[in-house]
């Protein structure tokens, strides 16, 4: 899960500054001020670890986005700009866990540098305009004060990077060594130079395997999208689990479906379909969900009516359940220390549903899992604050971003909350509430102002 993130000059954001990532991160602001920019840049990311392109160190069009060319996505379009991603991972004994994985017994405890667990990455990107290729600059292992370890292309070694620094990685994962005529002669190196050379080697394997790890953090992260796929009456039976619903929430169904044949003999299956009929019914969808075999290969979806106990096909319970379905089993079909990211959550949902799903939001991120969710909602915003309140969340785990589009690109600024989740209001941008509260305001002051209209006639008579 990511502790921290900063990105400069990604489509509209010059420069985020460091983030800091809750458990339950909320991202608000007016359309087009850049709140997705920031889930594009972490999925850009994702597509590129998960690749089979052995040859671009940056994977821009795949199969999370679309960015185009380096002139459509870098900021201000100028090319002449590099970009960089930097995240904090938050978890027990990480580095520890690395070092353990990548030297694998090869050298003792005390010849490996000690650095706190709170570590991450920063990868910085460049633009070749000769040859029209993306370049990674820099990789460097970040501790909490300073690097681990740092990867250059400007710099020589005893390893050097092989072409291009990245090998299909978002990190320098293959060396070779210089050419013999340029090693060093190490039978007239000194105890310290040797000691120096064998670091290096240490750091070596240790940056591929930070490589790893951050792959898998990556293959962690689960996104959904803000169109959700259109419920069908029909659904073809596919032969393996989804590892996911799809950016779309396309594959839901079968993920549920599939769990549903397991659930006499999984406690893990049991525990997904559980928790996904018990918020449905939070929703006010159904008391259950079923499905029928229409033939061997072809089945449908029924929710039972809560009203009527009788089933009733997905297709015609209406689309707020079948948007609402996708963002239930993904956050409970996130494993825990993944991180969901997911999209205007609340859309074809009417306003007490979007209120529960707050209630869903903070439930996943109590349960070890990291939501990052941007919305339009106020009636999200709301029952989150009101579970500050009752205490059901601790104002630590949640975080509020307000995106504003300026003429020196987005700009981001924490909403900040008391311990009682109420707005503090030094903090709040200027047009941070929603346009409910500024109608609310304005015809509270109409009516102010029209009886005060109204009662100077009276005193006149």
């Amino acid at each position: 899960m990511f502790k921290q993130l900063r990105i400069k000059n990604f489509k509209s954001l010059a420069d985020t500054v460091d983030l800091a990532i809750k458990p339950l991160t909320i991202l608000v602001g007016h359309n087009s001020s850049g709140k997705s920019a920031l889930f594009k840049a972490l999925l850009a990311l994702k597509q590129t670890a998960e690749s089979r392109d052995t040859q671009s160190p940056l994977v821009v069009n795949g199969d999370y986005v679309e960015l185009g060319s380096y002139g459509d996505f870098i900021y201000g379009h100028d090319l002449s700009r590099g970009f960089s991603i930097k995240a904090g991972l938050s978890g027990d004994n990480l580095f520890s866990d690395i070092v353990q994985r990548a030297l694998n017994s090869s050298y003792k405890a005390s010849e490996v540098p000690s650095h706190s667990d709170d570590i991450g990455f920063e990868v910085k990107f460049q633009y070749n305009q000769r040859t029209r290729q993306i370049l990674v600059k820099t990789v460097e292992a970040t501790g909490k004060s300073k690097y681990l370890l740092r990867a250059d292309r400007s710099r020589k070694g005893v390893y050097k990077a092989k072409t291009p620094l990245s090998s299909g990685n978002i990190v320098l994962n293959k060396f070779y060594l210089l050419r013999p005529e340029e090693l060093p002669d190490f039978e007239s190196l000194s105890e310290a130079q040797l000691a120096e050379m064998k670091m290096s080697l240490i750091h070596f394997l240790l940056l591929t395997g930070f490589g790893q790890f951050i792959q898998q953090s990556l293959g962690r992260t689960h996104y959904l999208g803000p169109l959700r796929a259109a419920p069908e009456r029909f659904y073809i039976a596919g032969g393996e689990t989804p590892q996911d619903v799809g950016l779309a929430g396309e594959r839901a169904i079968d993920v549920l479906r599939m769990h549903s044949r397991l659930t006499g003999s999984s406690d893990e299956s049991r525990k997904l379909v559980g928790n996904v009929e018990e918020w449905v019914k939070r929703f006010g969808f159904s008391l259950e969900v079923k499905f029928s075999q229409a033939s061997s290969t072809v089945y449908e979806v029924l929710f039972i009516d809560p009203h009527t106990n009788i089933p009733v096909n997905i297709a015609d319970v209406g689309f707020g359940a079948s948007q609402v379905l996708p963002v239930v089993v993904q956050g409970f079909y996130s494993p825990p220390g993944s991180t969901f990211l997911i999209e205007q959550p609340e859309i074809h949902l009417h306003p007490k549903a979007q209120a529960t799903l707050g209630d869903l939001l903070v439930e996943l991120s109590k349960q070890d899992r990291q939501v990052i969710v941007e919305t339009h909602s106020e009636h999200i915003i709301n029952r989150v604050q009101l579970r500050i309140a009752d205490e059901t969340i601790d104002r630590s785990d949640v975080a509020i971003y307000y995106f504003e589009s300026t003429e020196q690109g987005t700009k981001i600024k924490e909403v900040d909350l008391t311990e009682y989740g109420q707005y503090v209001n030094e903090t709040l941008p200027k047009d941070f509430f929603d346009e409910n509260y500024t109608e609310s305001y304005s015809l509270s002051k109409a009516i102010i102002a029209r009886k005060k209209r109204e009662e100077k006639p009276a005193k006149a008579r």
